[in-house]
Order: C-alpha cells, then structure tokens, then sequence
C-alpha cells in the first residue's frame, strides 16, 4: 500500500469522517422519514415540470375568437382548441377552418375557412368556386383563398387576396363545426 503525504492523509481522513457523520443508517426513522421527504422533493419538482409544459401547451394551442367574421360557426368570445401544423398542410381541404398569423397588420391571429385550394378557380366576387360570369381568379400554388363565415362582417382572400400556405398556424379541432 502506497504512503501517501501527511497534509493529503489527513484531509483524507476528515472527508471520510465527514462521510460518515452525514450518512444515516436507512433502518433509522429518521432515515425513513428523510426518503419519504427527498421522494415528495422529487414528485413536487416532477409535478412543477408537468405543470409548466401544459400551460405552454395551453398558451400555443387555444385561442379566443374575437369579432363576427365566424358567426354563426364561432361566437365572439368562444374558446378553439388549435392543432398547429408546422408544415404539414395535407389535412387542410376546402372547408377547413384554419388559424392564421400575421396575414395583416394588427391582426397577429385570424380564425377563417378554406374555400379554395391551389389551382380552383374562384368568382371574381370570391363568394363561390367556379366561374361565374366568365370571371375567374386562380389560386396560385402554395396559396389558400379564405373566407369569414359571415361573409358581410368579414375581412378575408377577398381583401388581402390568397394566403400563403406558410401563414396557416394551425387546424381547428374543437369545437367542431356545427
């Protein structure tokens, strides 16, 4: 066995003993009761770390409908359950009702539905698909035209003209349609 310097043996020593005047014996009361409190510890963190991932899910995923433009479909003031998208615009199809993000200035969230997808043509009055009157819009690729429910109480497509796909936030999940 190595000989170690007198300074190194005795700070050895010292942190050894200091080991053992921390430890508690686990068949101790005291040392039961220090598990069970070190386990609420954890379960308290853990409980705080849940907690915190569903208010940011919360925060990303409900949104509160103000205005008319979705009446009768969404009151003002309603609560929607949002689905964010991140790129995948597959589930989104003609009739959809969708969230959008910055489509105009003081608007940072719009709730609107898809009425034309890439390539449909829609009347120059933009209230249906297909031609009407020989007038016809095309939606361009990676663009969706969008509506208001209440057409007459609704700035939409008609206004701004087609939205990009890379605006949609997100799919509304609930409350459906009715």
């Amino acid at each position: 066995m190595a000989v170690l310097p007198g300074p190194l043996t005795n700070m050895l020593t010292r942190v050894m003993a200091l080991r053992d005047m921390t430890r508690v014996p686990d068949s101790s009361v005291c040392g039961r009761a220090l598990q069970r409190g070190v386990r609420r510890v954890r379960f308290a963190v853990a409980l705080g770390i849940v907690g915190i991932l569903c208010a940011i899910a919360v925060r990303r995923c409900v949104f509160r409908v103000s205005g008319l433009s979705m009446y009768p479909s969404y009151r003002d003031g309603a609560y929607i359950v949002v689905l964010p998208l991140y790129g995948h615009f597959r589930v989104v199809g003609r009739g959809s009702v969708i969230v959008i993000k910055n489509v105009a200035p003081g608007l940072p969230f719009v709730v609107k539905r898809v009425v034309g997808l890439p390539g449909d043509c829609i009347d120059a009055a933009g209230s249906r698909v297909g031609p009407a009157n020989g007038i016809c819009l095309v939606v361009p690729s990676h663009y969706l035209f969008v509506e208001g429910d209440n057409r007459f109480s609704s700035q939409d497509s008609r206004d701004w003209g087609p939205v990009k796909f890379k605006t949609v936030y997100g799919l509304v999940l609930f409350p459906p349609v009715k």
